[in-house]
Formats: structure tokens, sequence, C-alpha cells
């Protein structure tokens, strides 16, 4: 066991009931710390959810876009007939293949993230 005196909770910079260097009490004004709104307050709180759902949400649609190209590209030589022409389920699925798949997987993605939260 180390000899490191125990911290209390609720103690530390940035709490309010911590004096700032001037010895004031720590409102929360200027560097958006203590007080409580920054860090767990309902506005900022939802500010920063809806933001990591739209990133969320870009990752997927980049992740989805990326494996709708890798399915094209393992499907397409079965969907072409023996004459070199693209058989009709490969004229209708093919160019909607893609952006199904970014889609599915930003669903995917922003499902996943509220799963884990």
């Amino acid at each position: 066991m180390s000899e490191h005196p125990r911290r209390e909770p609720g103690g530390g910079p940035g709490h309010p009931d911590v004096p700032d260097r001037l010895g004031e009490p720590n409102s929360g004004g200027a560097t958006g710390r203590g007080g409580g709104t920054a860090r767990g307050g309902a506005a900022d709180r939802r500010g920063a959810t809806v933001l990591r759902r739209l990133g969320m949400a870009a990752l997927g649609l980049i992740g989805g876009l990326l494996g709708g190209i890798v399915v094209q590209d393992l499907i397409a030589p079965l969907l072409i007939t023996g004459a070199g022409e693209v058989s009709l389920l490969g004229l209708i699925l093919l160019p909607l293949l893609i952006p199904v798949c970014g889609a599915a997987g930003a669903v995917i993605a922003v499902l996943l993230d509220w799963r884990a939260s």
C-alpha cells in the first residue's frame, strides 16, 4: 500500500467549495468549471450527447459506405451474365447497394452508441 493521503470527494480545483487562486469561491464563471452546469447540467450534457450522436452517425456512414463497396465488389461478378451484360437484378441492386449500406451503417452506429450509454 502506498502512503498517499486519501482524497476526499468533492475537493480539488474547479470544485465550487474550493477557493480559486484569488481566494474567492469558484463560481465556474470564466473557466466553465464548477457550479455543476458544465459537467452535469442538462443543457451542456444534451449538447454533448447530440454532437456525440452526430459523430457516431458520421463514422457509421463512412463505415457503411466502405462496407457497401466491398459487398458490391464481391457480388458484382455474380450478377453478370455469360454474355458480359449485367442482369436485371444487378441493374436494380448495384446502384442502390452503397447508399443503403451507408444509411444502415449510420443507423447501426447510433443504435449501438445509444445502447452503450
